[in-house]
Parts: structure tokens; C-alpha cells; sequence
């Protein structure tokens, strides 16, 4: 193998590593993103659900 091809190789590694470390931590963003979301939207039902809930139950007794 000549120097070159080494120096590429190396190369080419090092961008294909940069890449998928780009990629996973984009992906990483839009997980954490969309678990925050998925979390205040889970969190907001549930303050509905127990305002509702306690309501009913005073209406009713």
C-alpha cells in the first residue's frame, strides 16, 4: 500500500466517523426535542385529567 492510499483511507475513516458522530448527536437533539415535548404534552393531560377529575367528584357528592 503507497502512502496515498494510507492518507486517504485515513481520511475517508475520519469523515465517515464525523459524519455518524454529526448524525447521532442531531439524531440525539431531536430525541431529547421531541421527549421533552412528548413530556410536557403527557404532563399537561394529566393536570386536565386531575382538575376535571376532582371537579366531577365535588359536582357529584
Amino acid at each position: 500500500m503507497s502512502a496515498t492510499v494510507k492518507t486517504l483511507a485515513a481520511l475517508g475513516i475520519t469523515l465517515v466517523a464525523l459524519l455518524l458522530y454529526v448524525a447521532i448527536f442531531v439524531f440525539g437533539l431531536y430525541f431529547v426535542f421531541y421527549a421533552a415535548l412528548g413530556l410536557t404534552f403527557v404532563m399537561l393531560t394529566v393536570l386536565v385529567v386531575l382538575t376535571a377529575g376532582s371537579d366531577l367528584i365535588r359536582r357529584s357528592r
